[in-house]
């Protein structure tokens, strides 16, 4: 489960902050790992909806997007490479936005490899010895925090709140 949706939960806490609530639910296999697990987050004023997987065949394409409904419209995002995620060269991705007036634009994006981009980051911060701006380590103390909660939920059937949850636990 955390492999599945640690990315996800981290991305959704930089533009939403620490969740009020976490609820998820899920299918566990027969080893006792959660193959298929979908977690609402509610916020005071939002709500986020993750689904992730590993039982999707070995055809299917890596996938991750994203969708945001706001009262102007929604946006989307949808990546899309090969049965693996290392065939990122092949990759296909979009953005667009949906405007409630009806019109549809796709906005320019950086086209740069995110994971590339990522350790990049990562290097120049150990190289310069800065500490990182962009993850610092109370956020991804709080996302564990957020991940530990799911995790509790899942296996407890209740929603569960991450503030219940003290320290860095994994």
């Amino acid at each position: 489960m955390l492999d599945l949706q640690v990315h996800d939960v981290d991305f959704i806490h930089w533009i939403l902050g620490h969740p009020r609530s976490v609820y998820t639910v899920g299918t566990q296999s027969t080893m006792g790992s959660w193959d298929h697990v979908h977690t609402t987050l509610n916020y005071p004023q939002a709500q986020a909806s993750l689904e992730a997987s590993s039982l999707m065949p070995s055809s299917w394409p890596f996938t991750a997007g994203i969708y945001v409904l706001g009262t102007e419209g929604a946006l989307e995002y949808s990546f899309r490479v090969g049965a693996n995620i290392q065939e990122r060269e092949q990759a296909s991705h979009f953005f667009r936005l949906y405007k409630s007036d009806g019109t549809v634009s796709e906005p320019a994006v950086s086209t740069e490899d995110m994971f590339v981009a990522q350790l990049r980051y990562f290097t120049h911060c150990v190289a310069e010895r800065q500490p990182p701006c962009l993850c610092p380590p109370e956020e991804t103390c709080q996302v564990m925090q957020v991940m530990t909660a799911s995790r509790q939920s899942v296996e407890s059937g209740r929603v569960i709140a991450p503030g219940e949850i003290r320290g860095c636990v994994a």
